[in-house]
């Protein structure tokens, strides 16, 4: 594909509004490319499509495409397994193999091939992929090991095994993948069972010795119990670091059998110190389930952003809606400093994204914000953002989008078929960004 820059337009706020949520201007870059899925990290958009992988650059006057990978990805992407390091000059992509391409011209550097079946998030570490995998092809027993796959400092690419699991055949329906990996690079890893009301466990693995080596047991392991009345599953969902010592962990407990009704989901939010995995504090439960975790440090808040499916008539069991929550919790005790529920049926549109960008994009440079921004973007193309000191100090009414849609731009973009639950990303935010596939696949860019 041709070197292309598409123009874009600038949508001043409302001057008149002096309580205005938007940024002193946003640009809405509408291009004629098209994709599958879309990946922002500002300043740099990846798109997958059947035909091409492609790299593109958000510039001051518009989108630039910089190169197509020389060989597509059309695996399925997992969780957090597109990773954009500039400091190496490389885009990671971990699918069915770990690939890492050169940023600018999109040659394949490396290729690392994974054996077994992925498991879990992607976790990237200082130029290390951490996967969890899983083989049960012996007779006795099944296998799972988590990986630290290095494309850039080994000769020849490789992984090394930061821990090895053999589960015995009788341990039916028994998983494990990796929650959380240490500055010292131990490990930890969470087994659940979808099949029984067990809790989840959580073992620490440490990196002296031979981690990797199956007769080595965990130092530490404890038990999360579940919380919601008639679950049946629970699973270590996200994981945030706070510090060398510490992590928060999301839980989601389920009904199993019921996956798209009121009240069979929940999510709980722990702290837990390294090495001995105790639990520091632990949330009020919230229904729902979890779509993004941060910690902000600047903030001192752990972050967490869900969905849910609630009742709308009580007396009616078919009617039901859908409606997005925020979540901002004390990362020193786990106090509830802020919470809100988007109904969506009452706002009047549904949500299809709502993240948190912390930095913005200043004269071509990512610097720090001094108030991060909650961006909101809606089935109808309404994108909107509210800094978050204003969510921590007022919150948001649960029945009406008001306070962002009098000064939203609404962008007339038709975003009515991205699913509330889908493995296809068709809505990214990024640092002072967002990328957008409208219904019929061409790529929109907002910039703040």
């Amino acid at each position: 594909m041709p070197t292309t820059t598409i123009s874009a337009t600038t949508i001043p706020s409302p001057a008149s509004n002096p309580t205005s949520f938007l940024p002193k201007s946003m640009k809405h870059t509408k291009t004629e490319f098209k994709a599958d899925q879309v990946y922002v990290s500002h300043p740099y958009v990846v798109t997958f499509s059947g035909e091409a992988t492609n790299i593109y650059e958000i510039e001051s006057s518009g989108l630039q495409h910089i190169t197509s990978l020389s060989e597509p990805v059309t695996d399925y992407l997992p969780q957090n397994s597109v990773i954009v390091d500039p400091s190496r000059d490389a885009l990671i992509i971990a699918g069915k193999r770990v690939y890492a391409f050169n940023l600018h011209d999109g040659q394949l550097q490396n290729t690392i091939g994974l054996f077994g079946t992925s498991h879990g998030p992607t976790i990237y570490d200082r130029g290390r992929v951490l996967v969890t995998l899983s083989d049960d092809t012996e007779e006795d027993e099944e296998e799972c090991w988590i990986l630290a796959c290095n494309p850039f400092d080994l000769e020849p690419a490789g992984y090394s095994f930061l821990t090895e699991i053999r589960v015995a055949r009788t341990e039916t329906f028994m998983h494990y993948h990796l929650v959380h990996s240490s500055a010292e690079y131990g490990v930890v890893v969470g087994q659940h069972t979808s099949k029984t009301q067990q809790p989840l466990i959580l073992h620490y693995w440490s990196p002296e010795g031979q981690p990797y080596d199956d007769s080595l047991p965990p130092i530490y392991t404890v038990e999360i119990p579940m919380t919601l009345e008639c679950a049946e599953s629970i699973i270590a969902d996200y994981a945030a670091s706070i510090d060398d010592d510490c992590f928060a962990l999301a839980t989601l407990e389920t009904v199993l059998g019921s996956p798209d009704a009121p009240g069979t989901h929940q999510t709980v939010v722990r702290t837990h110190q390294l090495p001995t995995l105790e639990t520091l504090w632990e949330s009020q439960p919230v229904d729902g389930r979890l779509i993004h975790f941060y910690h902000l440090p600047a903030e001192g808040i752990i972050l967490a952003i869900g969905s849910l499916v609630e009742w709308e008539d009580s007396s009616n069991p078919d009617n039901i809606g859908y409606g997005t929550w925020i979540l901002a919790l004390d990362v020193e005790n786990g106090e509830r400093k802020q919470f809100a529920k988007l109904n969506h049926r009452k706002i009047g549109k549904e949500l299809v994204e709502c993240d948190i960008t912390t930095c913005v994009a200043e004269d071509g440079e990512i610097i720090v914000s001094e108030d991060p921004n909650l961006v909101f973007i809606s089935s109808v193309g309404d994108i909107a953002t509210l800094p978050f000191s204003k969510f921590l100090d007022e919150g948001l009414s649960s029945d009406t989008f008001s306070r962002l849609h009098e000064t939203c731009h609404s962008s007339g973009l038709q975003l009515k078929d991205i699913p509330r639950l889908t493995v296809t990303k068709r809505a990214s935010v990024g640092d002072g960004s967002a990328a957008v596939l409208d219904d019929d696949g061409f790529l929109s860019i907002f910039t703040w």
